[in-house]
C-alpha cells in the first residue's frame, strides 16, 4: 500500500488517470493508512476534485483522530475555503503535536513548521473578519 501511495505522488506530474489508480489502490490495499488518504487527497485536488479531496481528509481524521497528520492536513485544505474550521483543526494538529510549531524550529526556518504557523494564523485571521 505504501508503495503504491507513493508511486501516485511520483505519477500525478505526468499521468493523472495512473496516480488516480494507484491512489485508489494504496487506499483499497490499507483503507486505514492516513498516508494513502492523504495522497488520495492531493489526487483528488490535483483533478479539481475539491469536494471529494475534502471528503477523503475528513475520513482520514475519522478513522485516525489522534494523528495529528489528519487534522493538519484537512486544516491545510480548509485554510482558504473555510477558515473557520481551518482554525479549529489545524488546532487539533497543534494540540496533537506541539512541537510541529516549536518556537526553535520557526526561528531556525523550517519550512513544515513555519507552513504550519503562517496556515493557522491566516486562518486566525481570516475568521476573525
Amino acid at each position: 500500500a505504501e508503495e503504491a501511495s507513493q508511486r501516485a505522488l511520483v505519477r500525478l506530474a505526468s499521468d493523472r488517470p495512473a496516480a488516480r489508480a494507484d491512489a485508489e489502490s494504496a487506499v483499497s490495499e490499507d483503507p486505514l493508512s492516513a498516508r494513502a488518504l492523504i495522497n488520495l487527497a492531493t489526487v483528488q485536488q490535483a483533478g479539481g476534485e475539491h469536494g471529494a479531496a475534502r471528503a477523503t481528509l475528513a475520513r482520514a481524521v475519522r478513522l485516525q483522530p489522534s494523528n495529528p497528520e489528519t487534522w493538519l492536513a484537512l486544516g491545510e485544505d480548509d485554510v482558504s475555503s473555510d477558515p473557520l474550521a481551518a482554525v479549529d483543526e489545524l488546532g487539533a494538529a497543534i494540540y496533537l503535536d506541539p512541537e510541529s510549531v516549536a518556537p526553535e524550529l520557526i526561528s531556525a526556518g523550517n519550512e513544515e513548521a513555519v507552513t504550519i504557523e503562517n496556515d493557522y494564523v491566516a486562518a486566525l485571521t481570516a475568521s476573525a473578519r
